[in-house]
């Protein structure tokens, strides 16, 4: 199977130089990271996910919560 994946180091490392670059420049952009969930996600917090946040020069300024509807809610 992996050898249809092929080699994926190049997409990860423009990923990196993007986060590394917004975080020197301070730009305040949106990037899909892997956090801790917030409370208001109702999974407990040991719970990771890969979750939209700002990132800017202190790294993650804040995580963004996705709406849910109360079919998706239990779903998570």
């Amino acid at each position: 199977m992996s050898e249809r994946k092929g080699n994926t180091s190049y997409g990860i490392s423009i990923a990196v130089c993007q986060l590394v670059d917004t975080i020197q420049r301070d730009e305040k952009q949106i990037f899909p990271v892997s956090v801790r969930a917030d409370s208001r996600y109702g999974v407990g917090s040991e719970v990771v996910f890969g979750l939209p946040c700002i990132i800017s020069s202190i790294g993650i300024e804040r995580q963004l919560v996705l709406p849910r509807n109360a079919h998706e809610q239990p779903l998570l």
